[in-house]
């Protein structure tokens, strides 16, 4: 009786299959990850990040289709006047500013304050307050709310407001930024002593008023509420300070210089064109 021959197959050794860098996750842009492709992975990479070690940063399929999501949806909000490829290039700098939240945690308030500084030259840091305020600003249930971090959508309204932003548009951000307590008015006691305090140097009065250093400061208190009519007993509201606005215009930065430069916008815009932030599309 023979013996049944043992099966003898010749197994190929497993091959090596090509790692690939990328500079995002699903979690945080900005961290390295190695992706190993595999067969039942096709959809993960573009094509030619399948065949070889592909060092360009160029996000995964799934990361890069949600991004094209965002940068449309973003690209067709109402107050945005940046077309799609200023949009993608404003929706990177977003996620490269935004380091730890990214679209789901959002900017912080310091790191917004870091690029007005850094790339619009606004100093003051009552308007530098004032604008993460307003950019932070959402309406629930019909009631201003501001939030602990600063998410897209108002990222994207304030640069579009700042940058290319009519009178109208305008006057309404400078109130947002002048309302510090957010309660819809600008009063005598609180938002015009307060922002109208830095503009007299009390420390070093004039002659004549070593006595009383506050005077000349309430002086040009007066005159400042007189084109705002603002008196204690008759705030400012929104629509009256954009009335105010469209009527004499020169209003717009008196109290406090909200926009910036025109140097400084041109030259923040014509980062739009450089190849650091390349459109997704």
């Amino acid at each position: 009786m023979s013996t049944p021959r043992s099966r003898t197959t010749n197994r190929k050794p497993p091959t090596e299959l090509p790692l690939v860098l990328s500079k995002h996750s699903s979690n945080s842009v900005g961290e390295m990850q190695k992706i190993r492709i595999t067969p039942n992975q096709p959809s993960r990479l573009p094509p030619i990040m399948s065949t070889r070690l592909y060092l360009k940063e160029v996000p995964p399929a799934y990361s890069r289709n949600q991004m094209l999501r965002i940068i449309t949806e973003t690209a067709s909000l109402p107050d945005n006047r940046f077309n799609r490829k200023e949009t993608s290039t404003l929706v990177q700098l977003f996620l490269t500013t935004a380091k730890k939240g990214g679209f789901e945690g959002g900017m912080l308030p310091s790191e917004f304050r870091v690029l007005l500084f850094g790339t619009l030259d606004i100093t003051d840091p009552n308007t530098l307050d004032g604008l993460c305020r307003a950019a932070s600003t959402v309406i629930v249930r019909g009631r201003v709310k501001c939030e602990k971090t600063i998410h897209l959508p108002g990222f994207i309204r304030t640069l579009s407001t700042l940058l290319r932003g009519d009178l109208e548009s305008r006057a309404a951000l400078a109130f947002d930024v002048l309302d510090i307590d957010m309660d819809g008015y600008l009063q005598e006691h609180l938002e015009m002593r307060r922002l109208l305090k830095r503009c007299i140097d009390v420390d070093h009065p004039e002659p004549g008023l070593e006595d009383d250093p506050y005077e000349a400061f309430r002086d040009f208190g007066r005159y400042i509420q007189q084109f705002f009519n603002v008196t204690q007993l008759q705030p400012l509201t929104k629509s009256m300070f954009i009335d105010l606005v469209k009527q004499k215009p020169f209003l717009l930065d008196t109290a406090l210089p909200v926009f910036p430069e025109p140097y400084s916008s041109c030259t923040f815009e014509f980062l739009f064109g450089t190849p650091k932030y390349p459109e997704l599309d």
